[in-house]
């Protein structure tokens, strides 16, 4: 829930699909301006980059963040 203000529209994330063990890898389209404080979720909408063939439409599942790696500030000498 802490990473939920940074899903924005054109993100790229990994997608967790309910009643499916695979990872998968999708682009925002759309996503809710605030947090359901009760539930401690938005809600988005994400299209798949290549989706499995057998997926029904409508299918739910859960957004994966990515992790966002800062420079470390080392330099090469």
């Amino acid at each position: 829930a802490d990473k939920a203000g940074s899903v924005k529209s054109g993100d790229t994330v990994d997608l967790r699909l309910d009643g499916r063990s695979e990872t998968l890898t999708a682009t925002v389209d759309q996503s809710s301006p605030g947090l359901d404080a009760v539930a401690q979720m938005i809600i988005a909408r994400a299209e798949l980059v290549n989706a499995p063939g057998d997926l029904p439409p409508g299918t739910v599942g859960r957004i994966l963040p990515r992790a966002v790696h800062a420079p470390t500030g080392k330099t090469s000498q």
